[in-house]
């Protein structure tokens, strides 16, 4: 069983097929008993022949495929915990996470350029805080800026969706 493992391990690092007899040799086996070997495999679907040509039937990837395939795993988590901060109610966690997104570019220019007056709307709120203190506690003015982070929130899981 080790030494199964041990093939199926090495005909991974032979992305373009190898021989039995080079098998057997880096194995240190001898070539009767990599055929055993390699019929194994092919029976437990792990590897297949082709011209004399053995290869792996497990999917390898390159760098930037398991790359490509992180990040999307990354984005799909960001954004079901932004899902589950909206749903909860928790719209500054929510915010903060879409808008980490969307500074990635992960919405198109076309949304962006659609809700433009949402994030301008909020910058303006948030401007009139920062010259006059007071505002900070002003309820309305909270309520407003709450509003702006829901609907941007909002508008952005309905374009990932």
């Amino acid at each position: 069983m080790e030494n199964l493992d041990k093939l199926e391990k090495l005909l991974r690092q032979f992305p373009h097929g190898a021989r039995a007899a080079e098998l057997a040799e880096k194995m240190g086996v001898s070539r009767s008993a990599i055929y055993d070997y390699l019929n194994s495999l092919v029976a437990r679907g792990k590897a297949r022949n082709e011209n004399g040509l053995w290869y792996s039937t497990a999917l390898v990837q390159s760098k930037p495929e398991k790359q490509a395939q992180s990040a999307e795993t990354e984005f799909i988590a960001d954004r079901n915990r932004i899902k589950e901060d909206y749903v909860n109610g928790r719209i500054q966690q929510a915010y903060r996470r879409t808008i980490l997104l969307v500074s990635k570019g992960k919405v198109s220019k076309e949304w962006f350029k659609k809700y433009r007056h949402l994030f301008k709307s909020l910058n303006e709120q948030e401007q009139a805080i920062a010259k006059n203190s007071i505002e900070r506690i002003n309820p309305r003015r909270q309520q407003e800026i709450r509003r702006l982070k829901t609907a941007i929130v909002a508008e952005a899981l309905k374009h990932w969706s």
